[in-house]
């Protein structure tokens, strides 16, 4: 469960929100797995930015219960959040995991994207998705990463991708680094204009992970 703290660690509250006490975990949340052999486990950290244009900042955080999850202030999930990461359906493919998310605004009209990635279990042979969430986690877009190279039997996107522009033309393009294959590249037609609130890894390409008041 998310906690937010001041400077001197204790539990902060403010602008009508109390966080001196965190929201109870909902049904289901206990984790998956934190087996290695199972499933590939990373230490992802939380990402903040304003989902909903509404001056206030949710905090978003991938976990071991296969979900990804946002909470406002108000100590609630709203729209349909968590979003449970979807499974292939093959045997064996009963869970995935999720990595931090990064956050835009891609078409500029108030309300941010959510964007991820996935890996699957190891002995499922499966691969890892793309997915593109809007900001009260329905689905709006998700695609399979590549097949597994590098002698590898399944893939997936373990780390937080990246939101740039890497060529010559004015959208952005989302940069994955692949456990087997290598790192890709996807174009995000129509983001000439986005706002990028949370564009990679700890929100910042020094990591520093910072943000200002709620």
């Amino acid at each position: 469960m998310p906690f937010i703290l001041k400077l001197d660690r204790t539990r902060w509250s403010g602008s009508g929100f109390d966080w001196t006490v965190i929201p109870p975990p909902g049904p289901g949340s206990a984790p998956r797995a934190e087996d290695y052999s199972v499933i590939e486990d990373v230490v992802p950290s939380a990402v903040v930015a304003d989902l909903d244009g509404d001056g206030f900042k949710e905090i978003l955080f991938p976990s071991y219960d296969g979900k990804v999850h946002a909470y406002w202030l108000d100590k609630t999930e709203h729209g349909s959040w968590p979003y449970t990461i979807p499974t292939s359906g093959a045997s064996g493919d009963d869970f995935r995991f999720a990595s931090e998310p990064v956050v835009a605004d891609l078409d500029n009209d108030g309300h941010a994207e959510v964007i991820f990635t996935s890996w699957p279990k190891k002995a499922t042979g499966g691969v890892g998705q793309l997915h593109i969430l809007d900001y009260l986690g329905r689905e709006l877009y998700r695609i399979n990463l590549p097949a597994p190279d590098l002698s590898r039997t399944w893939n997936g996107g373990l780390g937080a991708p990246t939101i740039a522009n890497i060529d010559s033309d004015p959208d952005l393009e989302l940069v994955v680094g692949t456990v087997a294959s290598g790192v890709v590249a996807y174009d995000l037609p129509g983001s000439a204009s986005a706002r990028i609130l949370w564009g990679t890894g700890r929100g910042s390409y020094r990591r520093t992970g910072t943000t200002g008041p709620p």
